[in-house]
């Protein structure tokens, strides 16, 4: 057996029937707010907030160790989930509470009980298998004297396959049902026709002269027609109740028709059994009464005889197939999968029975040959059933492997399912199906089980509706390195604040996730995306930096950063990496520096760390430096006040007219004033912060100081250094000349020409030829202008 029968032994009850007439009183009706639905149009997937609590409080809870406790089942409550939920439809239906999409899952959720009610009866056969000892059945069966009911009772016991065909039976019968009506009587006896007896009219001379139930056929006349339209009524209740299996009410309602030979006709087929046999010689008590039928051979053949009888009608005929296990009497009056399948399968159990009988009993009469040929293996069985049915939903089907005890082709079948476009809702059942499956430990192809997982996850992640518990509940049921990268994948979906992450990483650590795994598919995504051009990736690298940023490793935090920014800047997308710089903890280098304080005081920071927080302090510094670059630039082009823009006063402008005029001019040069000065702070912190970089301590603006011997040496992360040196010094030196330039910081401009030739930066060997030309004639251009602004070529005051 491929999972622990004792673990799982205890975890399985019988399922009780749900009443279908319960009472509906006013609490019922509290939860109906509960409803709310996808905002999504496109969606059929139905967001119940309580009925997706249910389902997770039972998969959270139960899941791991249900198995632990007595009288407790998942399948159980699964089951009284589905079951409950189409009430709570039913009433709000009732009180016009509720929507066409609720409606519409009415019918999954019926189905979804039935299957659930299946798994739970064939779970509890295949789990509760006991060896049994046929030497010990042999003999109960010679004590009894070869008791019809005996002999059943030891061939279920020892054929499994048997047994749980059984089981489908009661089950298909179990789900069956009939109005509550169908128990009234529709007349009582043949009163029609006991009325024209009565009356001695000529003209009822065809009506049968005597009412014993022999009369009709043997006269050769007919009943009156009310009573015979309640005759066929009365034996079509009957087969309905034979098909739910309440066999009890069948006769009962017999009784009530004042037909109590029908109810007797009913008990025609049940096997014979004297518990007399059992009782020692040494016991003095009372004999036991017998139960079945002593000559239960011939009532079935001639049961058979009538089921084949074409005076009949049809639904009489098939009262007596079903009795006799004549197939073809019954088939043409069922259509359904599930009848169909029940009369198949009830045929095949009774030659099953009567074959092992007649194997040990001498039979007092042979059964018709056509009832021994009905023989078919269950494979057969289910094509046939297909054939015959002009549609199967795809519950039918999975009810069609689990009876098959097919888990393969089973998952074939929800993997096809996924790939053609199911429901939502029956998405969610085979997941739940295929989850519980997995915990009692069956064979499951791995490919299909993540498949089938992931698609569900996929749903919800696409809902924004559904709770973070939710997802990470099934997403910790995938496999360790998938788990990582899909959860991965939901985080970077989720617009919400940094500060919110909290909620989501505890949610994970509950769920057996490991967020450290998590935040590094993050890091892998996020290159990914960097790659992509369009503005929507680079809104979903943001928003997945929010992870990364929340990790308390600020060493590791520091690392996975700087490698987005190298990243994002080689791909010249300065917006977006000062986006993701102003999500990293001010206070992450100084974190990094006090840890490591703490632990080691007496040793100096390792050379790794050195090298993170040496490349970040680089990459900030540049970053720094564009946003002051764009700030001074949109304040000097934009924002500078022009005192030319009033117009000249005219000669003969009054006193007042002249103050007010002088006012404005004076107003106009405050705000002048105000600007310059705004602009040479401005333009001071340009300036150094562009210095900054270009003169950055111990050799330089991202100089790779590591040796290739090192343990750290990253032969990518040195050419993206390289490539960032060579594509942003120049592009600083150009920025840089501008804004000197526009302010006339002539004396700074070539103070930038040390810096350039500097062997201490060794800015120039990051410049092309070209670039150092085209330097050289802007120091020219400067020279000039220079001369006229009364300088010399160096911008000092001329003597």
């Amino acid at each position: 057996m491929p999972f622990n029968a004792d673990r799982v032994r205890n975890s399985l009850s019988l399922l009780k029937e749900i009443s279908s007439d319960s009472a509906w009183d006013n609490s019922k009706l509290t939860n109906l707010d509960d409803f709310s639905f996808a905002k999504k149009p496109d969606s059929t997937y139905i967001s119940n907030k309580s009925f997706t609590e249910k389902f997770l409080s039972i998969s959270e809870n139960d899941v791991l160790d249900v198995y632990k406790r007595q009288n407790d089942s998942i399948i159980l409550k699964y089951h009284q989930i589905c079951a409950d939920e189409p009430d709570r439809v039913t009433c709000a239906r009732l009180l016009s509470f509720c929507c066409k999409e609720l409606l519409e899952q009415h019918p999954f959720l019926t189905k979804e009980q039935e299957t659930w009610s299946l798994v739970h009866a064939l779970l509890r056969r295949r789990t509760e298998y006991v060896e049994v000892d046929e030497g010990e059945l042999m003999e109960k069966i010679l004590k009894s004297n070869y008791s019809e009911s005996v002999i059943a009772e030891c061939l279920f016991s020892q054929d499994g396959s048997l047994r749980e065909l059984q089981d489908v039976v009661d089950w298909l019968q179990s789900i069956c049902s009939v109005p509550d009506n169908i128990l009234c009587p529709l007349s009582l006896g043949w009163e029609s026709t006991l009325h024209c007896i009565s009356t001695n009219t000529s003209s009822f001379a065809s009506y049968v002269d005597e009412l014993d139930p022999d009369a009709p056929g043997r006269d050769l006349k007919r009943l009156h027609d009310i009573d015979s339209q309640c005759d066929i009524q009365l034996i079509r209740n009957i087969f309905r109740l034979l098909r739910c299996g309440r066999l009890a009410d069948a006769q009962a309602l017999c009784i009530k028709s004042q037909h109590p030979w029908r109810a007797v006709l009913l008990d025609g087929w049940k096997l014979f059994h004297d518990p007399n046999h059992e009782l020692s010689e040494n016991e003095n008590c009372d004999l036991l009464c017998t139960t079945g039928n002593l000559n239960r051979l011939l009532w079935k053949k001639l049961a058979w005889e009538v089921s084949t009888d074409s005076n009949l009608h049809a639904w009489e005929r098939a009262l007596y197939g079903i009795l006799s296990s004549n197939f073809f009497a019954v088939v043409k009056l069922l259509n359904s999968w599930n009848d169909m399948l029940w009369l198949h399968l009830k045929v095949q159990i009774d030659i099953h029975v009567e074959s092992e009988i007649c194997r040990l009993v001498p039979p007092s009469c042979q059964l018709p040959e056509n009832f021994w040929n009905q023989t078919l293996p269950l494979d057969t069985v289910f094509a046939r059933v297909e054939d015959s049915c002009s549609s199967i939903d795809v519950f039918q089907k999975i009810q069609k492997y689990i009876i098959m005890n097919d888990i393969d082709e089973l998952l074939s079948l929800f993997c096809s399912e996924i790939k053609i476009g199911i429901d939502a809702n029956i998405l969610r059942f085979m997941v739940h199906l295929t989850l519980f499956l997995h915990d009692l430990k069956f064979p499951l192809n791995s490919t299909q089980f993540e498949e089938i997982v992931l698609s569900y996850i996929d749903i919800l992640i696409d809902n924004k509706d559904i709770p973070s518990t939710v997802v990470a509940f099934y997403v910790s049921k995938l496999p360790s390195e998938l788990r990582h990268r899909t959860y991965a994948r939901y985080l970077q979906k989720c617009c919400i604040q940094v500060h919110d992450t909290d909620m989501f990483f505890t949610e994970a650590n509950r769920a057996g996730i490991d967020m450290d795994s998590v935040i590094n598919s993050v890091v892998a995504d996020m290159k990914v995306h960097c790659v992509e051009e369009s503005e929507t990736d680079d809104e979903a690298l943001v928003r997945a930096m929010k992870w990364v940023v929340r990790d308390h490793d600020h060493l590791r935090l520091l690392h996975q950063s700087n490698a987005i920014l190298r990243l994002l800047l080689v791909l010249n997308k300065m917006e977006t990496a000062i986006k993701v710089y102003e999500l990293i903890p001010r206070d992450a280098i100084d974190n990094v520096i006090s840890m490591w304080s703490r632990l080691h005081p007496d040793d100096e920071l390792p050379s790794y760390e050195t090298f993170v927080i040496r490349e970040h302090m680089c990459l900030r510094s540049l970053i720094m430096s564009q946003i002051r670059y764009f700030s001074w630039s949109s304040f000097y082009h934009q924002g500078k006040p022009d005192i030319n823009d009033l117009p000249p006063i005219q000669q003969k402008a009054t006193f007042n007219e002249r103050i007010i005029y002088e006012h404005e001019v004076a107003q106009k040069r405050i705000k002048l004033d105000q600007w310059n000065r705004s602009l040479e702070s401005s333009t001071n912190n340009v300036v150094q912060s562009m210095l900054e970089v270009l003169q950055f301590p111990d050799g330089g603006w991202l100089i790779n100081v590591e040796n290739e011997s090192d343990e750290d040496f990253d032969l990518e992360r040195s050419t993206q250094l390289q490539l960032l040196r060579n594509q942003y010094i120049p592009h600083l030196i150009c920025a840089l000349f501008t804004v000197l330039e526009s302010t006339c910081r002539w004396k700074d401009c070539y103070r930038l020409c040390d810096i350039i030739v500097s062997p201490e930066w060794c800015i120039y060997q990051n410049c092309t030829t070209q670039q150092l030309k085209s330097y050289l004639t802007k120091f020219a251009d400067i020279a000039v202008l220079c001369l006229k602004d009364n300088s010399d070529v160096f911008g000092f005051d001329s003597i």
